[in-house]
């Protein structure tokens, strides 16, 4: 498969990133005669909300559902960048009513909020609510604050943009003359065509990708397989990346979770399979055949199909589900590459799929390793404890060339990640599920 690298998706999002703030920064000296006259607190106050907006601007374009090249650069990925640029973005705005205001609070002489407008108010709002949006972040990532509730939180920051857009249009000079007003207008085409994607042109195709519950399986005690069929048109996604899930008609809410895709693309039915450890996986029990669902994807660069040669998975507990789907589709594949698969569990019974992998393990092509935390097993390839993969190195025929893919409880990728470097392998064949959005 022809994908282009995720660093050069990156490097051409930061080139454009990086062209747009240019431009804006040189008509803005330009207008102010490249500032001849020398610099004060209220021409950085300028650049700082010029900046800031721009960095606004940007936010939306990584959190945007685009499935444009997603192979080469994820939407896990995107988020992760998505929450580092908000940490600049927070900083640009708080430092501009700080510049804008220099000489008054350094004095601690608060009476310029005697002549505000209602737009500066809109402003201190604005500032405030990305401050209560971080602090969300933190407390959802510490365990303070549901998932659920930090996602209503966040469906809100569209009203920054209209706020912010106003806000600028009412007390920015900048903004209405000069050759700045004209990188504005540019901005505001900009905003105004993702606003028009994102809730008209994205929202028509979301509906239509229905899905019916088929079947549902319990694989283990609390490991639960969901199928479903297409009642329009199927997603088309890549093995190994996710989805987001949704019920429409069904007693369980209709809150949106984004799973990992078990089924491979060429089958014609839509798999998840899913560890009930919270409350809305846990009030899967409550579904009922031919509830139905809308189900968005592929997302996400975590596919074998990004890099050629032999592959090596790496799955802990229920990081096993895009592996499956990988290891499926290389399975129905008429050029099937050398693949190995490590899987670690506590024990043989949260195996997923081992019938299958047992079968498997009589073909040239794949071979497997169970490391079992809490049991031991004296049979071939069968390892007691955590994953070494010193144990096994000298198994795994090709492994110069292979790249490897790890997913599973964050401690252990790193673990694994650590491994891999001490032995020889460089990162660029090193590949990782960011699953985690906050």
């Amino acid at each position: 498969t022809n994908v282009v690298k995720s660093s050069q998706m990156k490097k051409v999002f930061l080139t454009a990133w990086l062209l747009g703030w240019l431009v804006m920064t040189i008509v803005w000296l330009a207008d102010h005669q490249w500032l001849a006259a020398g610099v004060n607190n209220v021409l950085l106050a300028q650049w700082l909300a010029l900046s800031a907006w721009w960095a606004l601007i940007s936010q939306v374009l990584l959190v945007m559902r685009w499935k444009l090249k997603e192979l080469s650069w994820g939407r896990d990925s995107k988020i992760v960048w998505h929450r580092r640029h908000g940490i600049a973005l927070i900083t640009l705005v708080s430092f501009h009513p700080v510049a804008y205001y220099w000489q008054s609070v350094r004095q601690l002489n608060w009476g310029f909020v005697r002549y505000w407008q209602p737009a500066h108010y809109l402003g201190l709002a604005l500032l405030l609510w990305l401050w209560l949006v971080l602090l969300s972040v933190a407390l959802v990532r510490r365990g303070k604050l549901q998932y659920q509730t930090w996602l209503n939180l966040h469906r809100f920051n569209w009203l920054i943009l209209l706020g912010a857009a106003a806000h600028g249009f009412v007390l920015g000079s900048n903004t209405n003359t000069g050759l700045t007003s004209w990188w504005w207008r540019a901005s505001l085409v900009i905003l105004a065509s993702m606003l028009l994607y994102r809730f008209i042109i994205y929202l028509w195709q979301y509906r239509r990708q229905r899905y019916q519950l088929i079947n549902l399986q319990y694989l283990n005690d609390d490991v639960i397989a969901l199928r479903f069929k297409p009642l329009a048109r199927q997603i088309k996604y890549a093995p190994g990346q996710f989805a987001y899930l949704r019920f429409v008609k069904s007693q369980v809410t209709a809150e949106e979770h984004h799973f990992s895709l078990s089924s491979s693309p060429d089958q014609d039915y839509l798999e998840m399979t899913i560890k009930q450890v919270g409350d809305f996986t846990r009030s899967l029990d409550q579904l009922s055949i031919g509830d139905q669902a809308v189900i968005d994807g592929g997302f996400g660069n975590f596919s074998y199909l990004s890099h050629p040669g032999p592959v090596v998975f790496v799955a802990g507990g229920i990081g096993f589900t895009p592996i499956w789907s990988m290891l499926q589709h290389i399975a129905a594949s008429a050029d099937k590459r050398r693949t190995y698969l490590i899987y670690q569990v506590r024990q043989t019974s949260q195996l997923l799929h081992r019938k299958q992998l047992d079968k498997w393990q009589k073909q040239a092509w794949f071979q497997r390793f169970y490391f079992l935390s809490r049991e031991k097993k004296n049979q071939p390839h069968y390892f007691t404890g955590y994953v070494e993969l010193k144990k096994i190195w000298s198994e795994l025929k090709g492994k110069h060339k292979a790249h490897f893919y790890i997913s599973g409880p964050q401690a252990m990728i790193d673990n694994l990640v650590q491994q891999l470097h001490q032995l020889g392998v460089p990162a660029s064949r090193i590949h990782t599920e960011k699953f985690r959005f906050i």
